[in-house]
This record gives C-alpha cells, sequence and structure tokens, in this order.
C-alpha cells in the first residue's frame, strides 16, 4: 500500500526560535544609531528631575499630550483617563506591597527652570493588571517527510502568556526633540534605580515593548496582515482603544488561537516582524545600554520587539553605587565625569543627570547647591549613582 503522505501524519517538533531575526536585526541597528543633538541647544543648559507624579501635575499632563500627536497611546487621551493615571500611581507609591500586585509606578520629567514637564515613564509591577498579558512568541516547527526524504523548518507566531509575571517598563513619552539624549536617558532609566531601591515591589524579571514599524500615514503592515482581520479596525483605531494595554480581557477574545505561519505573511508584514521603529531607535539603545536584550517575543498589535532582562543584569542593580554627598560650590574638573543619580528614599523619590568628579574609587559624590536642592538632600545623606 502506498505511504500516506498526509502532513497531519508527519514527525513534527516544536523547537525554541533562538537567533531569530529580532536579536540580529536589532542589534545591528543598535550599534549603527547615534543620538540626535538636542533641538535647542540651550535645553542642554537646563536641568531637569524625575519624581513621581501628582495629582497637580493632571493640567500639565494634558499640556504634554497635546504636543505631540502620538503614534502609539503610551497617555490616556482624556482629562478622565489621565486623572486614572496619576490616582493609581499615587496610590502605588504609598502602598507596601511585599509583593508585586497591580501597582503602576508613574514618573515625570520635570523642567527645574519654569517646572513644565518634558515627558512621563511608568513601571508596572506586575504586567497585565492582574490578567494575563499577551505577546506572540516566535517558534519554529519541524516539519519531516521521510518518504520524501524533506525536512522543513517554518517559521510561525503563537500568542501567549509567558511574560505575564513580568515587571514591564510602559509609559514612556517624550515627545519631540526639545530634550537632549541624556535626559531622555535620565527618564527611561530613573524608574530603574527606583525598582533597585525598592526591589520587594517588582519582578524579578523586566520587559519592555519597543514600537514596532509604522509607515508614514501611520499604518502598520503586521497589523494589517493579522489583527486587523480580527477586529475589523485601523491600527491607530485599536491602539487608542486598548491604550497600550495588551491583556486577556480586552484581546483574548479576538485574536487567533491557533499559530501563524509566517510564510503566509504578506512580505510588508514579514519584514516588520520584529522590526524597530526608527522614531524609537534611541530608546531601544538605551535599553541595550541598561541590559536588556531581545528575545523571541513580539507585540501583538504591530509586531515590534519585546525585550527581556533578569534584574541582576540591569545596570540599576549590578552598577549602582551609594555614595555620600559632599557641596561643591564651584565648577566640575575638566576631568569630571557624567552620572545618573538619585536620592535613596521609596517615598520622595527624586533623579537628576549631574557631572562630578569620579566616584569609583572614593565615598562621596560632589553636587552644587541646585543639585542638592532638586535631590533634596544635603551634605553627607546617601545618594545612588550611576555611570552615564
Amino acid at each position: 500500500m502506498a505511504a500516506s503522505h498526509d502532513p497531519a501524519t508527519q514527525p513534527r517538533t516544536f523547537i525554541p526560535a533562538s537567533g531569530c531575526r529580532s536579536t540580529g536585526a536589532i542589534a545591528a541597528s543598535c550599534r549603527a544609531w547615534n543620538p540626535a543633538p538636542c533641538a535647542n541647544p540651550s535645553e542642554e543648559n537646563i536641568m531637569y528631575v524625575v519624581r513621581p507624579v501628582e495629582m497637580a501635575d493632571l493640567p500639565r499632563l494634558e499640556m504634554l499630550c497635546r504636543r505631540d500627536n502620538q503614534r502609539v497611546h503610551t497617555l490616556p487621551q482624556s482629562r478622565h483617563g489621565l486623572a486614572a493615571l496619576v490616582e493609581q500611581s499615587v496610590a502605588s507609591f504609598q502602598s507596601r506591597p511585599a509583593l508585586p500586585a497591580d501597582e503602576r509606578y508613574t514618573f515625570v520629567l520635570e523642567s527645574a527652570a519654569d517646572g513644565a514637564l518634558a515627558g512621563t515613564a511608568s513601571l508596572v509591577a506586575q504586567a497585565g493588571g492582574g490578567a494575563s498579558f499577551l505577546a506572540f512568541r516566535q517558534d519554529m516547527m519541524q516539519q519531516v517527510s521521510p518518504d520524501l526524504d524533506v525536512s522543513n523548518n517554518v517559521d510561525m507566531l503563537m500568542l501567549c502568556s509567558d511574560l505575564s509575571g513580568y515587571s514591564q517598563l510602559a509609559g514612556y513619552h517624550a515627545p519631540g526633540p526639545a530634550i537632549g539624549h541624556e535626559h531622555k536617558c535620565l527618564l527611561g532609566r530613573a524608574r530603574l534605580m527606583y525598582a533597585a531601591l525598592a526591589p520587594q515591589r517588582f519582578a524579578h524579571k523586566f520587559f519592555a515593548s519597543l514600537p514596532g514599524a509604522t509607515d508614514g500615514s501611520k499604518r502598520s503592515p503586521f497589523w494589517d496582515a493579522i489583527g486587523r482581520n480580527f477586529f475589523h479596525m485601523d491600527f491607530m483605531q485599536v491602539e487608542k482603544l486598548l491604550g497600550g494595554a495588551r491583556n486577556r480581557a480586552l484581546i483574548a477574545g479576538l485574536m487567533p488561537h491557533y499559530p501563524v505561519y509566517v510564510s503566509l505573511l504578506p512580505a510588508d508584514a514579514r519584514a516588520a516582524l520584529a522590526t524597530v521603529d526608527p522614531l524609537a531607535r534611541g530608546g531601544f539603545e538605551m535599553l541595550c545600554d541598561e541590559g536588556f536584550e531581545a528575545n523571541d517575543y513580539v507585540d501583538i498589535c504591530d509586531g515590534g520587539p519585546l525585550l527581556q532582562a533578569s534584574r541582576h543584569a540591569l545596570k540599576s542593580y549590578s552598577s549602582s553605587m551609594r555614595r555620600g554627598v559632599s557641596q561643591r560650590e564651584h565648577a566640575s574638573a575638566a576631568g569630571a565625569r557624567r552620572y545618573l543619580v538619585c536620592n535613596a528614599r521609596e517615598q520622595g523619590f527624586r533623579a537628576i543627570a549631574a557631572a562630578s568628579d569620579p566616584v569609583e574609587q572614593q565615598e562621596f559624590i560632589t553636587l552644587t547647591l541646585e543639585e542638592r536642592r532638586l535631590l533634596d538632600v544635603g551634605a553627607g545623606d546617601e545618594v545612588v549613582c550611576i555611570q552615564l
């Protein structure tokens, strides 16, 4: 009797997609990236401080939202939504959790010159907010036909909730080029310095989602190929509806639960898979420098990469230095280095970027009166610093 060639009867092996496209392609773009200079050079001379958001910030948060037509809606678009975000953050900072739960900590980047807000960034204690955080995992299925002596490795995407127990970097919003790379780095990394100060509030592993590729009209090829067939909405419509959420209650009932075969996707969707939007390359470089790495997960909406790290791989945990504060009333010497500096308090957290004589071989860091004021510290107080 002739041998059966029904695919369902042929051996199949599932293997991880290690060495996936995201790791090599994104790392190459990281090496080629150079930070863009500040659009207004005078802004580089302005001091900024990162601190927890407060209810009094609400009018300025609304102004921040209006300053930029966000491609991905990292901030709520209504006053009611912004107020809920702030209230959740205030309650999270005031809480005393023994383990991470549904807390969300939101930070703002504030100008010391006029109090204007230049950006926001959040840290979610447990991704999914009490529900499952959904992502696509890049897997590979090995199909073998002994009769034909043919073996194929088939790339596919599997809907999963593998990242649900992680802490998530979210809500990063620094519109336009008004602030330079150093201050954007301060905004992005200060939240991890806070996590290192309060490790009981967060998981042992972190991940961050980077925006995927879109065209000039903000169309996502990846979304058009997959998600649009189930949601019947444009990419920007669904982003506004979800507000960055990727939890089971909102999405699981509509997204495909069977493998999505990558080879069956249109060419532009395959090209967009695990590709970082050019506007987010700076954020990717910052995360790589902190210790994050590309993995096998991508966003279920735009196919952007999800970067992952254990806490001990992060510089904010492994390379931070505790130093006493010493007064400096004059400009730093020529050999000064740039540091991210935060006070050592869970309540009243503050972080800045500052220049100081090298602190690696001494027990103190020299800060000006203005820097000490922004950090709310005095001479002899302890701070945490990381070299930029």
